[in-house]
């Protein structure tokens, strides 16, 4: 479809529905793929995040109504389902899929997958990722690579000063935790600030970066630039954010480890650590 050069003809509805704005995230990065391919296509996401702030603009997009998936058939011969291949909350029957000529089966890493099911009723798997940086291992060879589906103009995370930043968008750490973060820092020479929000062509400059959370979109924007960060894993009921910071050694799973983090390079000096490129 995608990837390798293999294209599929006609419109595409895209199916970007899940518990967080990743999912239609990735989903218009795909529609404005489809589209340099001369490619219609269609987004259905929630209708709480049609007009959120922090998605890429010029997608076209629509609120998704469980059932309706047969109706929008007459328009698009081919459905792509990212990361559920049942739904979000597993309300997409056969008789649905199998109102599309064409299914396609976007394959963002999660913690179980029926892939009996998944080869039963889609035409072809998409993984989201680099060939050799797929986050399901083994399963790899059930699909086709087509690269990380991320926003073009992502949050520039810059490396200068030497502030340590916690960037933690949903206040989801203890007044307790940050006061101890605060308290390391200093003993290693650092200031500390918080950062709570942050837009996608914004920047923030830091020496070194602590993101509560460890998702998709956000792990591998900040991976793909030069900067020392590291992640503290969520524990979700389908993504595996610890196998993912796992990948690449950049969680952070104790206080020795977030001490070491902290001192292994003295302030003044330009770091030597790069982040893995994706």
């Amino acid at each position: 479809m995608i990837a390798d050069g293999k294209q599929a003809r006609g419109a595409a509805l895209i199916y970007g529905v899940g518990g967080g704005f990743g999912h239609a995230i990735r989903s218009l990065r795909l529609q404005a793929l489809l589209r340099e391919r001369g490619r219609e296509s269609l987004v259905l996401v929630r209708r709480d995040l049609l007009d959120h702030p922090h998605l890429p603009t010029g997608g076209v997009m629509q609120a998704y109504e469980v059932g309706s998936l047969p109706d929008l058939s007459a328009n698009f011969n081919c459905l792509v389902v990212d990361t559920f291949p049942q739904g979000w909350q597993q309300e997409i029957r056969n008789e649905d899929l199998a109102a599309f000529s064409e299914r396609v089966f976007l394959a963002r890493f999660q913690k179980e997958i029926d892939w009996a099911f998944v080869e039963r009723h889609f035409h072809h798997v998409l993984f989201p990722y680099p060939k050799g940086l797929s986050e399901w291992g083994q399963a790899n060879n059930r699909g086709e690579f087509c690269g990380h589906l991320l926003r073009e103009n992502g949050c520039r995370w810059i490396p200068s000063g030497e502030e340590l930043i916690l960037v933690d968008p949903g206040n989801r750490t203890s007044a307790h935790f940050q006061d101890l973060l605060c308290a390391l820092s200093r003993s290693a020479g650092r200031e500390f600030r918080i950062v709570h929000s942050f837009s996608p062509n914004g920047q923030v400059a830091g020496r070194k970066f602590l993101f509560v959370g460890a998702g998709y979109n956000t792990f591998y924007e900040v991976l793909r630039q030069n900067v020392d960060a590291q992640f503290l894993p969520l524990s979700k009921r389908f993504d595996d954010q610890e196998w993912r910071v796992n990948m690449f050694q950049k969680g952070i799973f104790s206080l020795r480890e977030l001490k070491n983090w902290l001192g292994d390079e003295s302030p003044g000096k330009p770091t030597h650590r790069s982040a893995h490129h994706a």
